[in-house]
């Protein structure tokens, strides 16, 4: 199926690496071999893996990171551990955006998650700003289409 999605022109992402350690990070491995997406959902647990992280730098998959939600659902347990994933993404070149995964649910919005990574440090301005741009860029939707920046 997702052959025959990215045949007809639609962008994959898949969930995977939130939770779940070493398995969930060979889950990505499997993921990024297998399924080649452009994005994955999450994919936080790459931040362990120095192979993985050059292997999302390489395939150039973007990472969807819901700050918020990690800390709701205890997938990191704190706001040190939200700024480790950050420096070390950024330090490593794996390429990623910032979402809410789902602000009904999670009682945030994307302004509130750049709020939480500025005060914490996990990322500065310029940061937040190329974390955005890269949101615009890597959307699946075409057309001229595009959201409001943040």
């Amino acid at each position: 199926m997702v052959e025959e999605a990215r045949a007809a022109g639609l962008g994959v992402t898949i969930h995977v690496g939130e939770e779940g350690g070493d398995i969930g990070r060979a889950e990505i491995a499997e993921v990024l071999d297998l399924l080649r997406p452009d994005r994955i959902g999450h994919g936080i647990l790459a931040a362990g893996d120095v192979e993985l992280m050059r292997e999302l730098r390489e395939a150039e998959v973007v990472l969807e990171i819901c700050p918020t939600s990690n800390l709701l659902t205890k997938a990191l347990p704190d706001e040190e551990a939200v700024r480790w994933v950050f420096r070390t993404f950024v330090d490593s070149g794996v390429r990623f955006t910032i979402a809410t995964d789902g602000p009904e649910m999670m009682r945030t919005h994307l302004r509130d998650e750049f709020d939480l990574l500025l005060r914490t440090a996990a990322l500065t301005q310029e940061e937040l700003d190329e974390a955005n741009v890269r949101g615009h860029e890597s959307s699946f939707v075409r057309g001229g289409f595009r959201a409001a920046k943040v």
